[in-house]
């Protein structure tokens, strides 16, 4: 009987989406619960009957289950008709992973397309496709080359605490490329971007030490603790100043 309640509790939570929750956002949820434990199929079927109500966010994440052959085969035909899809539905976040898609599969012809679909994801609020926009606007792919107007979206994301902008912006001011130099800012926002993970960012914190004296690498290294410990409202505004 103890063994039997276990099986059933397991079932209510993880086989039937429908039977743990009554309406769409419980659904939705519950789907997301399912894929974070690994349960792709459980998380598959409750994203499938979503979709068939016209869920843009339930075909964004058929389409990135299909990307990443997540509880079934890397079918990427498949993902880009679930992202295309969802986009009709106004999900900027399949208008970003489609644009990824195309672009690490990049031809020409589908550059202008690229910059389309980051722009349509950035118009709608996505930190990650505005930071692929200034990426593009960089290297001037698909679009016209912009090295200011990529410091400028680069400074603005790495205000708000986005590891790669912090990079990208780290880089440019250590060089003075198309911003002033500022070896102070470079360092704090080389020290912020690999604290995040970024592992390109430790030659940045390398270069940034070898630039400042020892009293101003205290500084900057007692800023970015500040940074990292209390993410105050003071930490954008000096990051901002420093950035111009």
């Amino acid at each position: 009987m103890k063994g039997t309640k276990k099986v059933l509790l397991t079932c209510f939570l993880f086989c039937n989406v429908d039977a743990v929750a009554q309406n769409p956002q419980d659904a939705y949820e519950a789907a997301n619960a399912a894929l974070k434990r690994g349960h792709y199929a459980t998380a598959m079927r409750g994203w499938q009957s979503l979709a068939a109500e016209n869920n843009a966010g339930a075909k964004a994440n058929l389409g990135y289950m299909y990307e990443y052959g997540l509880g079934v085969k890397i079918d990427s035909d498949a993902a880009m008709q679930w992202y295309s899809a969802a986009i009709e539905g106004g999900s900027a976040e399949a208008a970003h992973n489609l644009a990824m898609m195309y672009r690490r599969n990049y031809s020409p012809e589908n550059a202008s397309k690229i910059v389309e679909l980051f722009q349509k994801a950035a118009d709608d609020g996505l930190d990650e496709a505005r930071y692929m926009l200034a990426v593009l606007k960089y290297e001037g792919s698909g679009i016209d080359t912009d090295k200011p107007g990529a410091f400028s979206i680069f400074k603005n994301l790495a205000v708000n605490g986005h590891a790669g902008a912090q990079y990208m912006a780290a880089h440019m001011v250590f060089e003075g490329m198309y911003a002033p130099r500022n070896d102070m800012a470079g360092y704090v926002l080389a020290l912020l971007s690999s604290a995040a993970s970024m592992v390109e960012a430790a030659e940045l914190v390398v270069l940034g030490r070898n630039r400042l004296g020892v009293r101003e690498q205290e500084e900057a290294e007692n800023f970015f603790s500040e940074c990292q410990e209390r993410k105050s409202a003071r930490c954008s505004k000096v990051l901002s100043d420093l950035l111009g």
